[in-house]
């Protein structure tokens, strides 16, 4: 029984801890297709990157930030609609493909942070 205590304490932790751990949550992506390429910096420097296949209009992605609590991070994607891995841009440089750049600040509250890839 006191095994079984333990575990069970550990297991409820771990939930705790891994719901702490806030999620960026893309909503209303143009198209339910290709690959969306995210990256989070803090001052110049890339903390992270992810791509994720796209298979509808939403897409959540788990990110640890705790540690970067009072800090300004750069969130940066692209949806890749042509699979070469870049975000394409016109003849007059505007971007071809969905995309976004946003500067948010993360709080010690910070369960999960909403972003939209914007057209242009």
């Amino acid at each position: 029984m006191k095994q079984l205590s333990i575990t069970l304490s550990a297991v409820v932790a771990a939930t705790c801890v891994a719901a702490s751990q806030p999620a960026v949550v893309i909503n209303e992506i143009p198209y339910a297709e290709g690959t969306v390429y995210i990256s989070v910096s803090d001052g110049g420097t890339t903390i992270t990157s992810k791509a994720i296949e796209i298979e509808s209009d939403t897409a959540s992605i788990d990110f640890d930030l705790s540690q970067y609590a009072g800090h300004r991070l750069l969130f940066q994607a692209f949806q890749d609609l042509n699979e070469n891995r870049n975000l394409d841009f016109d003849t007059y440089g505007r971007p071809t493909e969905p995309c976004l750049r946003e500067e948010i600040e993360i709080t010690p509250s910070s369960q999960q942070i909403y972003l939209k890839l914007n057209q242009y």
